[in-house]
Order: structure tokens, then sequence, then C-alpha cells
């Protein structure tokens, strides 16, 4: 794995069952001829979305023209041994390789497709802004595709009595100092700001 990808097979395993992920990273992610990482995130999540950006799309903060995408995961409830489209690679009409999700999905790709010269005179696929584009408008646009649902996490408020008898709290002994331990009835208690 890519130090990126390694982070984003952490950051699944870190969130609960159905909680979503969502990463912004350079296309490689997707277009690696190598599929090992995607294999191993769509074992443990699915794929709601990703969005390609255009090349020009952190030029302004980072000074860069590079392709990048948003991917939107979902964590399943257990891993899967399945492997959707999203793990392989399609092609473009010119031949150039392009993750199966982006081919099957070009209303994603917030630019226009094309090809540049590389510094060692290869040619590589990019992503040319729209002329006149505003990306603000395109993301807001491109995110209504996003697809899934988010259920809350249902979280169990424990009643306060419970929690002061789990809690053993005990009016506090004038002669034992603040942050320091005492024992009553054969129990250690720690004093703190009471």
């Amino acid at each position: 794995f890519s130090i990126h990808n390694y982070f984003f097979a952490k950051a699944i395993d870190q969130v609960r069952p159905g909680g979503i992920v969502a990463f912004v990273t350079s296309r490689y992610t997707m277009d690696s001829k190598d599929s090992t990482s995607r294999k191993h995130m769509a074992e443990r999540a699915d794929l709601l979305g990703a969005i390609r950006l255009p090349n020009n799309a952190f030029k302004a903060n980072a000074g860069t023209d590079v392709v990048s995408d948003i991917i939107f995961l979902q964590k399943r409830d257990r891993p899967a041994n399945i492997e959707p489209a999203w793990v392989q690679l399609g092609k473009t009409e010119d031949g150039f390789a392009i993750n199966q999700y982006f081919a099957d999905h070009p209303e994603m790709i917030l630019g226009v497709l094309s090809t540049e010269s590389t510094q060692y005179g290869r040619e590589e696929l990019t992503v040319a802004p729209i002329e006149g584009a505003n990306l603000a408008d395109q993301l807001a646009e491109a995110v209504q595709h996003i697809e899934g649902q988010y259920t809350e996490v249902e979280v169990e408020t424990p009643d306060i009595a419970d929690v002061e008898n789990e809690k053993h709290i005990l009016p506090a002994d004038p002669d034992v100092k603040n942050f320091s331990y005492t024992v009553v009835d054969g129990e250690v208690f720690y004093r703190e700001n009471s």
C-alpha cells in the first residue's frame, strides 16, 4: 500500500459499521494498475461515490496541477469477499486506463478528460477544467449523485443514579489532600476536586 492508501485502510477500520469516510487523494488511489488497496477497501466498505476534480483544483493553495479524487466509503458490518467494478480499471475512448467507476459515471468527472506530456515525454491522462465553470457549483451538483444513507448511531444514555453507583462517589474527607488516594472500608478512592 502507498502511505495514502495505508491511512485510508486504517480510517475505515476505525469508524463504526455504517460510518462514512471521505478522502481527498490523488487519482492514483482509483487509477493505479495495482488494485490491491482498492480490493482491501472494497472488502470492508461500500463505495458511495467518487468525484474526480480538475487538475487545477489545488493550484491556488498548493501550487500543484494534479488530478485529485474525493472518495466516499461506508463501512460494512463485516468484511465481504467481493470485488465490485470500481476495484478494476476501464479504458477511456483514447485507450487510457481509468477506474471503472469513472468510466461508468463520467458525470462525476468535473472537467474534460485529456492527455498531457509528462516531464519524461510520456502521455498521461489528466482532467482539464471546463472553461468558465465554477468548481464550487460543479461540486454541489456532483455531491447530489453520491449514493447511500447515513444512520445515526444509537447511544444509550446511562441513568445518573447508575453512573454514581458505578463510580462509588463519596463525600470528600477533609483530612485527605486533593488529587491523592485514600482507603475507605477496604476500597481505594481518589480525591479529585471535591
